[in-house]
């Protein structure tokens, strides 16, 4: 088994961020062999003795069997998995998001845990520990990164944007249709760099706590239909058909509508991509006690390894600058991000030249009556 200094070495080279966050390493049986101060401290906190249990002693009933089949997977593929959302006990104050790595010269699993967010560190001690003051500084750093982002890049590019805007309305008999079209081109790429900011800013609130929502009652077939016929999008440059239907007498929901979109326009953005042949089926059904859209595709598909993957940031099935489909592969974890904020489930099956089915359900009931308040009111 690594020693705990070697164990210190491989964090700060595997995952350097992540040296000053909870850190547990199990045996091939998945029980805890090492856990680092932070963790050791939040398992105490409750009474639960950690070295030698079983890592799945800690994890919501309802997940178990899920982490299992995660950390068997690492074993057999020797890959890592980042972003991986996962239910602990009620009582463990502890990111519902960690990564999990393969150690280094034996059959066991390094998990890291997620940086300590604002939460969890007010439960602990503020003075107990330098290492929590350094987190709080990395957390303000990326707060402060946000605000300038917004402001040094989003700001001018609003301003190009009127200025394009301008032009278009004015062009009438002025302008060539060859300079027409150049001005339009710049006013659709103008907006989708403001697209491409927005994502990133949205995910970076959502994944540090910051993100303040607002929720709204909310038509899903009204608010389906103006991401399909938004030029504010990239959906229709890809020319594919997508064929959209809905049940009558669908619900409103409440959810916090920010969010709603960048998800579900997202998810139809990527399915109209990858779908070089073939059509776009979107459908939002009443199923008496949920409610679902369903988008299914006839794509390129994915191959099983990557679906394991698919909610990691900037994952993408192929790479480089000539890779066939472009984008940062932020597409799917966002959209995860925002659909866990509004409590809808998604559900992801995908064969490689077969195309994609996304299931996206929500118990209308219970939506409505426990969408978390204290989320939006931040």
């Amino acid at each position: 088994m690594t020693t705990n200094s070697t164990l210190v070495s491989m964090i700060k080279h595997i995952h350097p961020e992540q040296d000053t966050s909870g850190v547990c390493l199990v045996d091939s049986t998945n029980c805890i062999k090492y856990v680092n101060t932070h963790v050791k401290n939040i398992f105490e906190a409750i009474g639960s003795a950690i070295i030698g249990t079983n890592i799945t002693e800690f994890v919501a009933s309802e997940h178990k069997d899920r982490l299992s089949t995660v950390l068997n997977n690492i074993r057999q593929n020797r890959k890592g998995v980042t972003d991986l959302q996962l239910k602990w006990d009620h009582r463990l104050s502890l990111s519902e998001t960690i990564s999990i790595f393969p150690d280094v010269g034996n059959n066991g699993v390094l998990v890291l845990l997620l940086p300590l967010n604002d939460k969890i560190i007010a439960t602990a001690d503020a003075d107990s520990s330098p290492e929590l003051d350094e987190v709080r500084k990395l957390n303000s750093l990326q707060n402060e990164i946000i605000r300038n982002i917004s402001h040094e890049i989003r700001t001018p590019l609003t301003g190009i944007l009127g200025i394009t805007s301008l032009l278009i309305d004015r062009a009438g008999k002025k302008f060539s249709d060859e300079n027409i079209d150049l001005v339009e081109n710049l006013h659709r790429n103008n907006y989708r760099l403001i697209n491409t900011v927005d994502r990133i800013i949205c995910l970076a609130e959502l994944e540090s706590g910051t993100f303040n929502g607002h929720p709204v009652e909310i038509d899903l077939y009204e608010l389906l239909q103006e991401i399909l016929n938004s030029d504010r999008n990239s959906i229709k440059e890809w020319k594919t058909p997508i064929r959209f239907s809905s049940d009558k007498d669908i619900p409103k929901i409440r959810a916090d509508k920010t969010t709603l979109i960048h998800a579900l326009t997202a998810l139809i953005d990527n399915a109209a991509k990858f779908t070089r042949e073939g059509e776009v089926k979107l459908s939002l059904a009443n199923k008496k006690t949920n409610l679902s859209i369903t988008i299914s595709d006839t794509g390129i598909g994915m191959s099983e390894d990557f679906i394991q993957m698919v909610y990691e940031p900037f994952s993408q099935e192929s790479f480089g600058l000539n890779r066939e489909f472009q984008g940062l592969g932020i597409g799917m974890t966002l959209a995860r991000k925002c659909l866990e904020y509004n409590n809808i489930k998604i559900d992801v099956s995908s064969h490689k030249k077969w195309g994609t089915v996304i299931e996206l359900s929500l118990n209308y009931s219970a939506h409505n009556s426990t969408f978390s308040s204290e989320k939006c009111d931040n």
